[in-house]
This record gives C-alpha cells, sequence and structure tokens, in this order.
C-alpha cells in the first residue's frame, strides 16, 4: 500500500484549495440539512402511524400494518440522521 503523499500549497494555489475545501464543506452541510429534513418528515409519519396503531376505533388488521409503518418510518428517520452525522463529523482518516 503506498503512502499518501501531502504538498503544502502556496500562493494561488493554497487560495484556490481553500476554495474547494469550503466548497465540498458546504456541500456536505446542504446534504446533512436535507437529511435532517427528510428525517423529521418521517418523524411526523411515524407519529400519524403510532396514533393509528393505538386507535381502537380501526379494525385489528389496520392496527397491524400501521405499527409496522410507523417502525419503519421511526428507522428510516434515524438512519437518516445517522448519515447526515456521519457527514458532518470530521473525516479520521
Amino acid at each position: 500500500m503506498t503512502t499518501p503523499k501531502y504538498m503544502i500549497a502556496h500562493g494561488n494555489a493554497a487560495v484556490q484549495a481553500a476554495r474547494i475545501i469550503a466548497a465540498v464543506a458546504k456541500e456536505r452541510e446542504d446534504k446533512a440539512r436535507g437529511y435532517e429534513l427528510a428525517a423529521q418528515w418521517h418523524d411526523k409519519q411515524e407519529k400519524a402511524c403510532r396514533e393509528i396503531a393505538n386507535d381502537i376505533r380501526v379494525g385489528s388488521h389496520v392496527n397491524l400494518k400501521a405499527a409496522v409503518a410507523a417502525t419503519h418510518h421511526g428507522a428510516s428517520a434515524a438512519g437518516l440522521r445517522n448519515a447526515a452525522s456521519a457527514l458532518i463529523r470530521p473525516a479520521t482518516t
């Protein structure tokens, strides 16, 4: 396995590198923000499904389907938040 070599940029190259790094960081933050918005939507859906799953006025088959959907939405929200935090977390490698 080869060891990566890092070069220190000077002058215009350093400015260009800083701009690229900033653009990549902003892109990652924007993507993480999108993941968080999607997670919030899944939270809202989970809450609605939980209410239906606990509603005695509907049939048991509806309660079961709603409970499964609530689990799905809760897991999706957790996965999206995990992906968002991985984007924000600084690379350790």
